[in-house]
C-alpha cells in the first residue's frame, strides 16, 4: 500500500491483546498460548515466556524496518527515510496493570524531521497520546490535541 501510494498510514498489530486470546507464535511455542495469563504469572516461568513473545514482536518490527530501508523512493531516499514507525506496548506490568512510563521505539526519518540514533528519556508521566500528537504534527496535521494529550514531545524533532 505504501509503495503504490494507496495509503500513507497503517496500524500493524500482530495479535489482539484481549484477555482470552489464545495465539500461536510461529517458531516460539509448540502450541497456542494465552499471552494475558502469562503477564499475570509472577511465579514460575511466566515472565520468561512473556519475554519470548516480546522478542518475537521486536524481531517482526526489526524485519519490517529492514524491508523499509530496502525500498527505494523516486527521489533516491528509502521508505524508511520518509516514514515514522513506532513500537511499544500498552501495559508496563501485567501483574499490577501499570500503564505509565512505557518504553517506546521510534524509527524512521519522517522526511528528515526526526533525528535518529538517540535515546530520549521523557519526564515521568509523559502520556503516550503526546507521542501520537507529535506524530500527527510531524505529518503536517494542524491539531493541538489528541485524546488526553497535554503537549508534544519537542525533543523528537530535529
Amino acid at each position: 500500500g505504501f509503495q503504490m501510494g494507496i495509503t500513507n498510514v497503517s496500524t500493524f498489530m500482530i495479535g489482539p491483546e484481549r484477555w482470552d486470546a489464545t495465539l500461536m507464535y510461529e517458531g516460539v511455542f509448540d502450541k497456542p498460548v494465552q499471552h494475558h495469563n502469562m503477564t499475570h504469572n509472577q511465579k514460575g516461568n511466566g515472565y520468561k515466556e512473556v519475554q519470548k513473545i516480546d522478542i518475537f514482536h521486536v524481531e517482526q518490527y526489526a524485519y519490517m524496518l529492514k524491508r523499509m530501508k530496502e525500498i527505494k523512493e523516486v527521489d533516491g531516499s528509502t521508505m524508511f527515510d520518509n516514514s515514522i514507525v513506532s513500537y511499544g506496548a500498552g501495559l508496563g506490568d501485567g501483574a499490577t496493570h501499570q500503564y505509565y512510563d512505557l518504553p517506546m521505539i521510534v524509527a524512521g526519518g519522517a522526511q528528515g524531521q526526526v533525528k535518529q540514533g538517540r535515546l530520549l528519556k521523557c519526564k515521568s508521566g509523559t502520556l503516550n497520546s503526546n507521542l501520537w500528537l507529535t506524530f500527527a504534527q510531524l505529518m503536517g496535521l494542524e491539531i493541538d490535541a489528541f485524546a488526553d494529550s497535554n503537549g508534544v514531545i519537542s525533543d523528537l524533532w530535529t
